[in-house]
């Protein structure tokens, strides 16, 4: 086999490949078997010592070994059980780097699809002890004590301690605007990925130092510094108290004294829509108050009394009679969404964004949508939730639970927008081709509108998992061509500017810049949600 490298375009031959997904952290180890070695090959490798063996698949022509990337160079030769042939590399093992493949097969991806090597979350400044570690999945910080800028390969969703002031990705990424994204801006003074390589390593060698870090622009500065630090002080968040109300809610009844800001701002929108001061459609909806929750909820922790709210709710016809409801009322689509509508979230100076959950029911299934509505009542009781409200003194008896029930639009493109950026724009994250149902790996399409001159710009291109494959010597020998380009759909821009001249609309009735979830359907525009945009509780 002949491979031309991708880099200098001088044809070679190796016979072995790496195909590295960087976004996942995966790689095929693969051979093309020039020899005719042998038609069984196996991969084997030592860990700690013992020896491993694994039985390589077949693509075509190729034989290939999947796994995850590891941290450190990795060895391993192939034998063939069936000739009892061995393949090394000139008599000794082969070996790769995984690392600095990944580095670079994250780099030249993200330089494809126009995605910045530096990605602003949280514009700011942190003074705090650089602590750097893989991950943070399944991992409690509670040995964290003093001010600290968290550096992480791998990042899951808590950061469960208000001395964390900052957080960095180095191989992760995530959507800006998504509900992690928003939470991570208000609980942390500084947050971002970096994904170049030199920086990363500077990042690492100062683990354990005290540094002053800015993220601005999408470009970063970090040194060593004397400066004091601090924990992230939280200001106290007043919850409105809600007045009893145990009655199937109608839009047209969604009131700030009965249930909370996410149904009453849909409602806004909808009035918005009637008076003619927006073209989009906003999806029907109704709403479940907490007085009518309490029986299917018992207010309690424990969801695995279960059996006993089922049989009680069941046995008095009252999913019947909501069933019934939905279907009188236009709520008849093949699966619905039951979004949290809580007294703690949406508020004027603190979003909760991501802590109340929001899930997809079928509403022609009595069990499943009884189910779905317990569980996100019960999100109440969720770890993000209880931390949320520790950080901002917000006692858990005062939190009522909330919930709208809405036509679900499965979209063409579904988009999370900004309609203030503080420079005079406003920004979309669009996912096409259903990727929002992967965006903890997906990076999304983002455009530019500019407000004064009126006109949008395509900023980055969404990027799932591309390949990029890697010859013996560590060079780039194939790119995997961008699957998601936007550039030549012209309706699309023109639905796009309709976008933010709708959503600028919104901001202006609302008096303050707002964060609206919508989507695009054929020749049609949604909104289904908007809220305050609040990067830290004032």
């Amino acid at each position: 086999m002949r491979i031309k490298s991708y880099m200098i375009n001088q044809p070679t031959f190796m016979a072995h490949t790496y195909k590295v997904e960087p976004r996942n952290k995966n790689i095929d180890i693969r051979t093309d078997n020039e020899d005719n070695l042998g038609e069984k090959p196996y991969l084997i490798y030592d860990i700690k010592g013992e020896r491993q063996e694994e039985e390589m698949k077949k693509e075509g022509n190729l034989y290939y070994f999947h796994d995850s990337l590891g941290k450190e160079p990795f060895k391993y030769h192939i034998e063939y059980k069936d000739t009892g042939k061995i393949d090394l590399k000139d008599g000794h093992e082969y070996c790769f780097n995984p690392i600095p493949m990944m580095q670079k097969a994250t780099v030249v991806t993200r330089l494809q699809h126009r995605q910045p090597l530096v990605h602003t979350i949280k514009e700011g400044k942190a003074v705090g002890r650089i602590k750097y570690q893989d991950s943070n999945v399944f991992k409690k910080n509670d040995d964290i004590t003093e001010p600290t800028i968290l550096v992480v390969r791998t990042f899951a969703s808590n950061l469960d301690n208000p001395n964390i002031v900052g957080l960095i990705y180095t191989t992760d990424d995530i959507a800006a605007f998504s509900h992690l994204g928003t939470r991570l801006r208000q609980e942390t003074d500084v947050c971002g990925a970096v994904l170049e390589p030199d920086k990363i390593e500077r990042l690492k060698s100062l683990d354990g130092e005290n540094v002053e870090l800015e993220l601005k622009d999408n470009w970063i500065w970090f040194d060593k510094t004397d400066k004091p630090s601090k924990p992230i002080e939280f200001k106290t968040v007043d919850v409105p108290k809600l007045k009893p109300c145990n009655k199937i809610l109608t839009s047209k009844e969604y009131s700030p004294d009965i249930i909370g800001a996410k149904a009453v701002n849909l409602r806004r929108l909808e009035e918005l829509k009637e008076q003619g001061k927006i073209d989009v459609i906003i999806p029907k909806s109704m709403a479940l108050p907490s007085g009518y929750l309490e029986p299917m909820t018992d207010n309690s922790e424990d969801i695995d009394d279960y059996a006993r709210l089922y049989d009680e709710y069941m046995s008095n016809g009252e999913i019947e009679k909501l069933m019934d409801t939905l279907k009188e009322n236009g709520i008849n689509t093949p699966a619905i969404m039951v979004r949290s509508s809580f007294n703690g979230e949406d508020l004027p100076h603190y979003s909760a964004a991501g802590v109340y959950k929001t899930c997809v029911a079928q509403p022609d299934d009595k069990e499943d949508l009884f189910d779905t509505i317990r569980f996100v009542v019960h999100s109440k009781y969720h770890h993000n939730a209880k931390y949320s409200r520790k950080m901002y003194n917000i006692p858990e008896e005062n939190i009522q639970p909330g919930i709208v029930l809405q036509n679900r639009v499965k979209p063409d493109y579904k988009f999370t927008l900004y309609t203030d950026d503080k420079k005079g724009n406003l920004k979309i994250e669009l996912y096409s081709d259903r990727e929002w149902r992967f965006e903890g790996s997906t990076q999304p399409h983002i455009f530019t509108y500019n407000k004064d001159k009126k006109e949008l710009t395509y900023d980055s291109v969404q990027m799932g998992c591309p390949e990029v494959t890697f010859n013996e010597d560590g060079e780039i020998i194939e790119l995997e061509p961008l699957k998601y380009d936007l550039s030549g759909n012209k309706k699309l821009f023109d639905q796009l500017k309709k976008v933010a001249q709708n959503a600028l609309v919104v901001e202006q009735e609302f008096c303050t810049p707002q964060d609206i979830e919508g989507g695009i359907k054929d020749d049609d525009i949604y909104f289904w949600q908007t809220r305050n945009i609040v990067d830290k509780v004032e």
